[in-house]
């Protein structure tokens, strides 16, 4: 008996006992059983099946025990033991595989393996649709987080400013009122004394004509200086004719006797002028964001060109008008359509300003579907008219314009 150990670094001992007396036909079928248990090994090894432990012949053993033989690197498995009749358990019939058996399930197998890659291959792209889906998704969504973070900021931003700009005007507008009553009080001072001098006039021709009459008319030095100052501002229009070449078509009667003596024109310029001042210096104490028109309509108009939705649901074409009432008014505080020498209406800034308002040039108006196309004609309705409605009721004199 030969007995094996794998491991290198324990040296066995080999023992051969060798008995003289066994017979040489115990010796021929020691033999025949080895070669049937060396073939069975081998078909195991091939076919994967598990070897198994025999009793070994008394020639193979020895005082270690069974013989056992290490296949393949395997753990060594110990040999099968034969009887004198031969080997009693090695299996009668083998199982036979035949080649096409082989090849069917092979091919079955392939297609197998076919179905389960074609779909895993459509699996994942539609899981590369799906994620190129979340990505288009997610990439929207930050824009649109973008975007809405933007708006969000504009209409804070513009709603603290609208407040700021409110209380501002709130503030001004108690200021403008005075400033106006200041002026209106200037106008109707020098109509009154224009009427005065009127309804003295009329007395003194009055008077004038009674005397007339008598055999000895006598008139005291007021009487006679007023009217020496009605003839001479007669005589003064008369010669102004002349020079514009207007006398041949004058009649008599026709022209009005509203010239003022040098002091009190002087006067009438030094109130104005100071309201003037006044009025420039208003803002001086405001951001120019809050006293420029031009950068209130500018702001507007980011919001109009910016978010056009928003801008109409707020209703700010209605509002405009009122906000920007302040700067008309304080922009026509001494304009008069009655006096000579005044800049027309279409010359002032603010009117080219908001009659371009809302178009996004300075070369066209807006369109008539616009309401912006309003603001304009509010303006002059809701400011200039009762403007006008002042000049020609509240502080004109009236009688300063008819013939004396």
């Amino acid at each position: 008996v030969v007995v094996v150990d794998d491991d290198d670094d324990d040296d066995a001992e080999e023992e051969e006992v060798l008995d003289d007396d066994d017979d040489d036909d115990d010796d021929d079928d020691d033999d025949d059983a080895i070669m049937r248990w060396e073939e069975q090994q081998m078909r195991t090894a091939a076919s994967g099946m598990v070897a198994f432990e025999y009793d070994a012949p008394p020639s193979q053993t020895s005082m270690y025990g069974p013989a056992v033989v290490a296949i393949n690197g395997q753990a060594p498995m110990p040999m099968p033991s034969a009887s004198a009749g031969g080997a009693a358990n090695l299996p009668e019939k083998l199982e036979s595989t035949s080649v096409q058996s082989l090849s069917a399930s092979l091919k079955s197998k392939i297609e197998g393996l076919k179905e389960t890659g074609d779909s895993r291959t459509g699996q994942l792209s539609r899981l590369e649709q799906d994620l190129s889906l979340c990505e288009k998704s997610t990439s929207s969504l930050e824009e649109q987080i973008a975007e809405a973070s933007d708006r969000y900021t504009f209409f804070q931003e513009m709603l603290g400013y609208i407040r700021d700009l409110l209380a501002c005007l709130s503030e001004k507008m108690s200021v403008i009122e005075e400033l106006e009553s200041r002026v209106m009080s200037v106008y109707q001072a020098r109509a009154k004394r224009l009427l005065e001098r009127r309804k003295q006039d009329l007395l003194d021709e009055c008077d004038e004509n009674v005397e007339r009459g008598k055999r000895q008319a006598s008139f005291d030095a007021a009487f006679q200086h007023r009217v020496a100052e009605r003839e001479g501002r007669r005589a003064r229009r008369r010669q102004r004719r002349q020079l514009a070449k207007q006398a041949a078509q004058h009649n008599a009667g026709m022209s009005s006797d509203d010239e003022e003596l040098e002091s009190d024109r002087a006067f009438f310029k030094t109130e104005t002028a100071k309201i003037k001042e006044d009025a420039k210096v208003l803002f001086e104490d405001t951001n120019e964001q809050f006293s420029s028109l031009e950068l209130i309509c500018n702001r507007f108009e980011m919001w109009k060109f910016g978010y056009q939705s928003s801008y109409d649901e707020a209703y700010i074409p209605l509002c405009l008008s009122k906000l920007f009432a302040a700067f008309v008014r304080l922009d026509t505080l001494t304009w008069s359509p009655l006096e000579e020498e005044q800049q027309l209406l279409e010359e002032h800034g603010w009117f080219e300003k908001l009659l371009f308002y809302g178009s996004g040039s300075l070369m066209q108006p807006p369109s008539a579907d616009d309401d912006d196309v309003r603001l304009l004609p509010t303006l002059v309705e809701k400011v200039i008219l009762p403007k006008l409605r002042g000049e020609c009721v509240d502080r004109s004199n009236l009688y300063a314009f008819l013939p004396p």
